[in-house]
């Protein structure tokens, strides 16, 4: 569910976000989904030059690989999805072929996927909100959506050492207070 503003209204996601939908990636130096905030000196990441021009402003620092490997990701699965779109809607002649072909099996699989990658970013904007700072930490999420995007065939370039750094300081910090390597971290006994 939505947050509210005092005033009633949802809260709008931010206007990195909004780029990230539209291919034309420009990120603030702290960018979440859905967190709801203006960066400083206002325009959304534009630089003064003008609104036609788009490019990070001169306060804003670069924002982190991890941060920016997930921006990309986001925008291959958005193309994955649009591409299957047509692919379904090409499949299905108006409404009056029947689906259950094995194309449309594979196309199921393939939106599946999608849906997997939906999850992963779903999980990482609620923890943001409090809670297991890794599942926070924009590490995890473009791992798995590097796993996604390379199941669903898609070219995508390594993840950044950071990211890997990161999966594996998680890995050894949970195997050493014996947590379990899932989305609970919970402590294991015996």
């Amino acid at each position: 569910m939505r947050k509210r503003r005092q005033n009633g209204s949802p809260k709008r996601f931010c206007d990195c976000f909004r780029a990230w939908r539209s291919r034309e990636a420009t990120l603030c130096g702290d960018c979440r989904f859905g967190k709801s905030h203006r960066p400083q000196g206002g325009g959304g990441g534009r630089t003064p030059a003008g609104p036609g021009r788009r490019g990070r402003a001169p306060h804003t620092p670069a924002p982190h690989p991890c941060t920016r490997a997930l921006a990309g990701l986001v925008g291959v699965l958005t193309g994955e999805l649009r591409e299957l779109r047509d692919r379904v809607r090409a499949l299905d002649d108006g409404g009056r072929a029947p689906l259950p072909t094995a194309a449309g099996f594979a196309l199921a699989d393939r939106y599946a996927l999608l849906l997997a990658g939906a999850a992963v970013l779903g999980v990482w904007h609620h923890a943001g909100e409090g809670g297991d700072p890794f599942l926070a930490d924009a590490a995890w999420a473009a791992a798995a959506l590097h796993q996604v995007a390379r199941r669903l065939g898609a070219r995508v370039p390594a993840l950044p050492r950071e990211c890997e750094a990161r999966l594996r300081q998680e890995t050894r910090a949970r195997f050493g207070t014996q947590h379990s390597y899932d989305l609970y971290n919970t402590p294991l006994y015996g």
